[in-house]
């Protein structure tokens, strides 16, 4: 209990240098988590910055703590930032607007 309640409470962060899309950035945003990230790889096109997630200069630590502030201090911020991401990534890539996808491809190629 005591350890959900933490995560809870925190925002999710992953600074990294290269990758293209992390599939821990989509499962932390499905999840309603405030999603705290380099804009390095596609992310930048899934995290559109203070709307559904922050994103933060690799090796910046100013800017990272700049957004764990924000995050944490404003719970307003917070709770809009956590709505978004789970709203795009229901919209943008949940089992329904990926199958909805391969249908429009099906269709394409028949």
């Amino acid at each position: 209990m005591f350890g959900a309640l933490i995560t809870r409470l925190l925002p999710m962060k992953l600074l990294i240098r290269n990758e293209g899309l992390p599939l821990s950035v989509l499962e932390g945003m499905g999840y309603g988590l405030e999603v705290i990230t380099t804009p390095v790889g596609v992310i930048s096109e899934v995290i559109t910055h203070e709307v559904n997630g922050i994103l933060v200069s690799a090796g910046n630590s100013d800017e990272l703590a700049h957004a764990l502030s924000k995050i944490i201090s404003n719970s307003i911020t917070r709770e809009k930032i956590a709505r978004n991401a789970k709203e795009h990534i229901a919209t943008h890539y949940s089992l329904t607007a990926y199958t909805g996808s391969l249908s429009i491809f099906d269709q394409q190629i028949r």
